[in-house]
């Protein structure tokens, strides 16, 4: 698939879980940060990307990567708070995996 087609995923799943108390720039921040995630196997970087496609689009290994990454919010009730709670949490989790339901269509 395309960075657009991702990109309309990101959008789609933070409009749908986006809590309705979120001023402007906190909205374009969650839609901003889900267009990336949506489109995170596809960032170019030299460990990781394109370059190491097998390792990019592993399911296994991104699970791990977004576990690591909800880790902090999961431990904090601060931060978990601040973003928005559980919903968000799924939505990066649904945002990055969607990737792959697209790249096998």
């Amino acid at each position: 698939m395309t960075f657009v087609a991702h990109s309309i995923i990101g959008v789609t799943v933070a409009t749908i879980i986006m809590p309705k108390t979120f001023k402007v720039y906190q909205k374009s921040i969650l839609v901003g940060s889900f267009i990336i995630l949506a489109n995170m196997p596809d960032l170019t970087h030299p460990r990781y990307g394109h370059e190491l496609y097998y390792l990019s689009h592993s399911i296994f290994v991104n699970l791990i990567l977004i576990l690591i990454a909800v880790m902090p919010f999961l431990l904090s009730e601060e931060l978990r708070n601040r973003i928005g709670g559980f919903p968000v949490l799924i939505g990066c989790a649904v945002c990055w995996l969607s990737h792959f339901l697209l790249d096998s269509m």
